[in-house]
């Protein structure tokens, strides 16, 4: 029996929601936060109908007391957290110069001070426990620049380095730290991209069977980072 217990972020849809069905069907329990608590509940009560057992936490990740709160939530039902998915993030697609500040604080807000925060809360209780996995859900936009992406690239670039650094940091307290960073993935975020082939897109459920091939991973190994796309479309 799975007793690992698993933190999603972004979890009321796209890739967030299949990682939750596939950690769901590999028997571990769940702790599903999105801001989005209506979706949140829905999915959480059918997971839990299938005999998992979840703890859906409405959350925004970009307000630290918000992130306190949920995490606090999560070690005082499950005394524990082994597994941290950060999948949450948004995309503005615009020039640099028709990207607006509201635009851009969203941006800084959710992909990079709502990734630390989480990652910061979760982190000290892995090291107590000295073990854990922190698994970025990135982007090959956090590998090479795109053009009307610019503020996109800036916060996915960042995540990269923020792992690598974690990485390094946590080594010691024998907690894992990786990154997917994947080509375009066919997801309600991506809905505005106007494409005749999204068919040909990597599925969120695509990203779902890499992070359970990761998590299947002998202890001793780590993957620092996974690349992915489409063998017939990439960024």
């Amino acid at each position: 029996m799975n007793t690992k217990v698993a933190v999603i972020t972004g979890a009321s849809q796209g890739i967030g929601k299949e990682i939750a069905y596939q950690l769901a069907e590999d028997g571990y329990n769940l702790a599903l936060i999105s801001r989005n608590n209506e979706v949140l509940l829905e999915i959480s009560e059918l997971l839990s109908s299938k005999g998992c057992n979840v703890l859906p936490i409405p959350c925004d990740i970009s307000d630290i007391n918000s992130v306190r709160s949920a995490i606090n939530q999560v070690i005082n039902y499950y005394q524990k957290i082994d597994i941290l998915i950060c999948n949450a993030g948004i995309g503005v697609y615009n020039s640099l110069q028709q990207t607006s500040d509201d635009e851009w604080n969203k941006i800084l807000s959710v992909n990079i001070n709502g990734t630390f925060f989480i990652t910061r809360e979760v982190v000290k209780h892995m090291v107590k426990s000295k073990s854990g996995y922190v698994l970025f859900i990135g982007s090959e936009a956090g590998k090479q620049g795109f053009k009307n992406l610019s503020s996109y690239c800036f916060s996915k670039f960042g995540i990269n380095g923020f792992a690598a650094s974690l990485s390094k940091e946590c080594k010691k307290y024998g907690i894992r730290v990786g990154v997917i960073n994947s080509g375009l993935v066919n997801t309600e975020s991506n809905s505005n991209i106007i494409s005749s082939m999204k068919s040909t897109w990597l599925q969120p459920n695509d990203i779902a069977k890499i992070v359970q091939m990761t998590l299947n991973l002998p202890d001793h190994v780590v993957l620092d980072e996974i690349s992915v796309h489409s063998i017939h479309h990439r960024l």
